[in-house]
C-alpha cells in the first residue's frame, strides 16, 4: 500500500455463471429473487418514476432501424465513412470481443432499447478513439457506466423522424485508479466503481468519497460526477470535482481533449483529440495508470478543488441553501454534464477515516421533532465555527425512514438484507447476479415472479432488527440512523452529548419520552442496521409487487430550513419516505392502487411536483433527469454549450433528439 505506483483493476467476471463454485451458486439462487430490478410493462405498474409531460415514448422498446444513405452526414461522406462502416472500425479499435450489434438492453428502473452498436473501450485512448469514430459517420453516443441510472438516461432513446442511430459506450473497461499525493488524492478512470475504490482505498487507510445506497451494484464514479448524485456522507458532499479529463465535440463536429487534471508533468488545455498534442496527452495520461514514472503529484499551481469542501458547513447553517440538485448549473462542465461530454478520467480527494465510530438509532414521536433534532445537533457545528475551531463537528451521516418505509422494508426485504450483508457491499458477485435476475425476468410470464416469491416467504426469515430497535419501531413513527466519527477532536463524544441532552430536555414535559435513543453495540449490527436502510429503494418495489400496487418514485431536495413534508393529493395505499435527512434530500416511494392508469398518476405526480416547487425544493436531486424530467431552461443551455451539435446523449432532460437541437 505505501507503493505510490500502485494500480488496481477489479476483477471482472466476463462469465460468471460458468465459474460458480457449488457454494456460491447457492448464494446465487438467494440473491436471484432479492435483486432490485424495475421494468417497463410490469404488470404490478412499477418503474413509473416522476415522467415529464412528454410521456413514455421514451421508455417504448426501440425497433430495429436500417441505415440509409441520407443519415451519412456531409462530413462522414466526404471522409468515405459510414454507418455501414462503423462496426470494424470500432472492432480495430476495441478488439473483436468488445464491439456488440443488436442487443436488447434495460435500464435499471425505466428504459427498455435495442442496441444496434455498442462498443467497449479499455483505456482513455481507446473511448476518445471510439467517439472520433463515431462523430465522423454521423452517429451520436450514448454513454454508460455501471447502467445503475434510474432515470433512462443511460439507454439510446427511441428513434425517430430525422434522428441519427446512436451508439452506446460503455465505460465499463476503464477501472484503474492511482494515487496522487500519498493517497492524499485518487485519480481514476471513468469505469471506476465506487466500491471498488473504496475497497482499493482502504489498503491505505483512507476512505473514499461516496457512499449510496446502490454502492453493491459498484455504480462508477464518472456517472456520480455526471449526476452530482450525494449519498450520505455530511463531511464528504456529493461527487463534485473540478480536476478531470474529458473529451466534448464542438460546432465543428470536431472531438477536443480537455485536460483539467491538475497533474504534475501533464500540462492544462484543450488541444484536438487527434493532433500530435493530443495523442501524446493520452498515451502519458495511459503511462501514468500502468505505474509508469513514479509518484504522481499535484501541480504546485493548480487550485482546483477535487471535492465540495464547504459543504458540510453550509448544511449546518441551515439557511435555506438547496444541498444539491441536477439542474445546478455551477461548476465546470463534468459535474452534472449527464452524459453531454465523455468523462474519461477524475481526481478526487480522499479522507482521514475514523478513530471510532458509533451508530446510533434515534426514534422521535413526530418528523418535527426529528428536525428539531437536526438543527440542535448541527449547532455543534456552529459553534465550532464562531469559536474558530477547524474541526468538523458535524455527524459522517443521518439517514431518515418513516414508519411507511420501516415496515415495507421489514415486510419485503428481509432475504435481501440478509444476503447482502453475507457477501458483502463489495463483493463482485452482486452485479452479474443483478444481471441473472433482470434476465430471467424478461422470460415470458416470468417479470413479477420473483419479487413475488420474495414478498410471500419474507415472515420465514427472522426480523433483521435487534429486539430493541424493533420495540422503538413500535412505539415510534419516526427514525433516524446516525453515524458518528471520532476524529481525534472530541468530535463524537460532543455530538452525542447534543443528543442526550435533546432527548433529556424533550422529555421534561411529557410522561412518554418523545426521543428514543438506541446504540448499536457490535459492528455486525451497525452495519445491519445500514443495510436496512439502504435496501429501501428495493423493498418498495418487492412489497409493490407483492401487494399488487402501482408505484410512483420522486426524488427531490428541499431548503435546509423546510423540515415539512409536501402534500399528496389522495391517501396512498403506502407512503415511503426515506432520505439522506443531514442533507435534507428526499426519496418518496408512492404506493397506488392497481386501478390507477398512467394518466392519473402522470397528474398526481404534477401536483406533487408543483407541491414541493412551493415549498421552495429541487426535483430531481440526484439521480438525473434521464428521459424522466423536464430540465429547466438555464441547465438545457448549458448543456447545448458543451454540445453544440447534440451529438452526445441527444434527447435527454427534454432536450430535441435532432441533429443541432432542431435548430432551435
Amino acid at each position: 500500500p505505501s507503493s505510490p505506483a500502485r494500480t488496481h483493476t477489479p476483477t471482472q467476471p466476463t462469465q460468471p455463471a460458468l465459474a460458480l463454485t457449488k457454494r456460491s451458486t447457492a448464494k446465487m439462487l438467494l440473491l436471484f429473487a432479492s435483486l432490485p430490478s424495475w421494468h417497463v410493462g410490469q404488470p404490478a405498474g412499477l418503474g413509473i418514476s416522476a415522467h415529464s409531460p412528454k410521456g413514455l415514448h421514451a421508455l417504448r422498446a426501440r425497433p430495429a432501424v436500417a441505415v440509409a444513405p441520407e443519415m451519412v452526414t456531409a462530413a462522414a461522406a466526404a471522409e468515405g465513412r459510414s454507418l455501414h462502416e462503423l462496426p470494424e472500425r470500432l472492432r480495430a479499435v476495441v478488439g473483436e470481443d468488445n464491439v456488440r450489434e443488436g442487443e436488447k438492453m434495460r435500464g435499471a428502473r425505466v428504459g427498455e432499447a435495442n442496441i444496434r452498436l455498442l462498443a467497449r473501450p479499455g483505456t482513455c485512448l481507446e473511448a476518445a478513439d471510439v467517439l472520433s469514430q463515431c462523430i465522423a459517420s454521423g452517429a451520436t453516443v450514448v454513454l454508460q457506466g455501471a447502467n445503475t441510472g434510474l432515470t433512462g438516461g443511460s439507454l439510446p432513446r427511441e428513434s425517430v423522424e430525422r434522428t441519427p442511430e446512436s451508439v452506446l459506450l460503455n465505460m465499463r473497461r476503464l477501472q484503474r485508479v492511482r494515487v496522487i499525493d500519498q493517497a492524499h488524492q485518487v485519480l481514476c478512470e471513468a469505469g471506476v466503481g465506487i466500491a471498488s475504490l473504496a475497497k482499493e482505498m482502504r489498503l491505505f487507510k483512507r476512505e473514499s468519497h461516496s457512499v449510496l445506497g446502490s454502492v453493491f451494484l459498484n455504480p462508477t464514479v464518472a456517472a456520480g460526477v455526471a449526476f452530482g448524485s450525494g449519498g450520505t456522507q455530511l463531511r464528504k458532499g456529493p461527487a463534485y470535482t473540478e480536476r478531470a479529463l474529458y473529451c466534448r465535440v464542438d460546432e465543428d463536429r470536431r472531438v477536443l481533449l480537455v485536460n483539467e487534471l491538475g497533474l504534475e508533468g501533464l500540462p492544462d488545455g484543450t488541444v484536438p483529440y487527434d493532433s500530435a498534442e493530443g495523442k501524446a496527452l493520452l498515451a502519458r495520461v495511459d503511462a501514468i495508470f500502468r505505474g509508469d514514472g513514479g509518484e504522481l503529484r499535484t501541480d504546485a499551481a493548480c487550485v482546483s478543488p477535487a471535492s465540495d469542501r464547504e459543504y458540510g458547513a453550509r448544511m449546518a447553517r441551515m439557511d435555506g441553501d438547496i444541498s444539491r440538485f441536477n439542474a445546478d448549473t455551477r461548476g465546470p462542465a463534468v459535474n452534472r454534464c449527464e452524459g453531454k461530454v465523455l468523462i474519461l478520467a477524475t481526481v478526487h480527494d480522499t479522507y482521514e477515516p475514523p478513530q471510532s465510530k458509533t451508530t446510533l438509532w434515534v426514534s422521535t414521536d413526530s418528523a418535527e421533532r426529528a428536525f428539531e433534532l437536526k438543527r440542535f445537533l448541527f449547532g455543534a457545528q456552529r459553534e465550532a465555527e464562531a469559536r474558530g475551531d477547524s474541526s468538523i463537528f458535524l455527524p459522517a451521516s443521518i439517514e431518515y425512514m418513516n414508519r411507511d418505509a420501516v415496515d415495507a422494508i421489514d415486510e419485503a426485504a428481509r432475504l435481501y438484507i440478509l444476503v447482502i450483508g453475507l457477501l458483502g457491499v463489495d463483493n463482485p458477485l452482486l452485479k452479474p447476479l443483478f444481471e441473472t435476475k433482470s434476465a430471467f425476468e424478461r422470460l415470458p410470464m416470468m417479470s413479477a415472479v420473483p419479487d413475488t416469491l420474495l414478498c410471500a416467504f419474507n415472515g420465514l426469515l427472522p426480523p433483521p432488527l435487534p429486539e430493541g430497535v424493533r420495540d422503538a419501531c413500535a412505539a415510534y413513527d419516526h427514525h433516524l440512523l446516525i453515524d458518528l466519527g471520532e476524529y481525534g477532536g472530541g468530535e463524537a463524544s460532543a455530538l452525542r452529548q447534543r443528543l442526550d441532552d435533546f432527548a433529556a430536555a424533550a422529555a421534561e414535559t411529557v410522561a412518554t419520552p418523545p426521543v428514543r435513543i438506541h446504540e448499536a453495540t457490535s459492528a455486525g449490527e451497525a452495519k445491519t442496521l445500514s443495510l436496512f436502510r439502504f435496501v429501501a429503494a428495493a423493498a418498495f418495489k418487492v412489497w409493490c409487487t407483492g401487494h399488487g400496487a402501482k408505484g410512483l418514485s420522486l426524488d427531490y431536495a428541499l431548503p435546509t430550513d423546510v423540515g415539512g413534508v409536501p402534500p399528496i393529493p389522495l391517501t396512498p395505499v403506502k407512503r415511503l419516505r426515506y432520505s439522506h435527512f443531514g442533507c435534507n434530500v428526499v426519496h418518496d416511494d408512492i404506493a397506488l392502487p392497481s386501478t390507477f392508469d398512467e394518466a392519473r398518476i402522470h397528474a398526481i405526480k404534477g401536483e406533487i411536483k408543483a407541491g414541493i416547487e412551493n415549498m421552495g425544493g429541487r426535483l430531481p436531486s440526484e439521480h438525473g433527469h434521464g428521459t424522466e424530467y423536464e430540465a429547466p431552461a438555464d441547465t438545457k443551455r448549458r448543456w447545448m454549450e458543451m454540445d453544440p451539435t447534440n451529438s452526445l446523449n441527444p434527447g435527454i432532460g427534454g432536450l430535441s433528439p435532432l441533429p443541432n437541437y432542431g435548430d432551435s
